[in-house]
């Protein structure tokens, strides 16, 4: 065979060998490394939709101390009677208001739950201390969406540090006082749902 036979055979070889190549590094380190980029590209995203999240919790936050203060104004004032008054009216509307607000809040918070959903899915062979981070995004995220329970189970995972170092004994401090927040808003949802005390109360502790 001539030589210039043999290269050009050795050419298509090495080149037909690409294919397998490429598609075993996609599915060893190539895969990894996909991931990672995804997840990086859904962290930013996550990032961004919970900045939107605070802002509107802050307006909903709001709009929760304008109504207050109108009641406490409209008592004070004696403007609230049984058949209803203009500042009664104005007490109702501003309550239209806060719950608009509030559900406002809570669909963005949803988002950012499934952002952080995502990410957390693309790094399963991961740092686990960089897992527990997005997973108490996540779960804190659930929370404030009106998904309670399920923010709680994510943050009891969390409550106790992987060691003592700082970061760790951070997080689960971090993870704990989400946990509370949930437990109390859990009570408090049971209590206005018209639930014994006993029940309510045992969620609170």
């Amino acid at each position: 065979m001539r030589r210039s036979e043999l290269m050009k055979r050795f050419g298509w070889s090495a080149w037909a060998l690409v294919p397998v190549a490429l598609l075993a590094f996609h599915f060893g380190p190539g895969k990894t490394l996909a991931a990672r980029e995804i997840a990086a590209t859904r962290f930013r995203e996550a990032s961004e939709l919970e900045r939107r999240a605070i802002d509107l919790q802050a307006e909903a936050y709001q709009a929760h101390v304008d109504t207050i203060e109108l009641r406490r104004s409209a008592f004070l004032d004696g403007d609230v009677v049984d058949g209803g008054s203009e500042g009664d009216v104005e007490t109702i509307e501003a309550g239209d208001r806060e719950r608009i607000a509030y559900e406002a809040a809570a669909t963005a918070w949803a988002a950012v739950a499934d952002a952080y959903a995502q990410v957390e899915e693309r790094l399963v062979d991961d740092d686990p201390r960089t897992i527990d981070r997005v997973r108490w995004s996540k779960a804190r995220a659930l929370v404030r969406s009106g998904a309670i329970w399920d923010g709680a189970v994510d943050l009891e995972a969390l409550v106790v540090p992987r060691s003592e170092a700082p970061g760790d004994v951070e997080l689960a401090r971090a993870a704990r006082e989400e946990l509370a927040t949930a437990h109390y808003f859990g009570a408090r949802l049971l209590r206005m749902a018209g639930e014994p005390a006993r029940v309510w109360r045992a969620e609170a502790i």
